[in-house]
């Protein structure tokens, strides 16, 4: 498996310009602002994003998290990696 960052490449990306959550806003289950989305990590075997990246550096992965209209809200007892 390799990753990459979905502002370093651009052989793919997401379908439809919506899905680009880039800047968003991420919020724990409880309402707190944990930070900003910086990227998104690409899985190039299966192309499908496996991971969010926030500006700070800290990770979660595409399954703990819930994306809404706006935001994205990390799912209950789930951490930032």
């Amino acid at each position: 498996m390799s990753e990459v960052y979905y502002s370093e490449q651009s052989d793919f990306g997401v379908v439809y310009a919506e899905q680009d959550i880039r800047s968003w806003p991420v919020y724990s289950a409880e309402g707190e602002l944990l930070g900003e989305i910086r990227d998104l990590i690409f899985n190039t075997d299966t192309e499908r994003v496996d991971f969010i990246e926030l500006k700070d550096g800290a990770k979660a992965r595409i399954e703990d998290v819930e994306i809404l209209l706006d935001r994205v809200r990390l799912r209950r007892g789930v951490d930032l990696i």
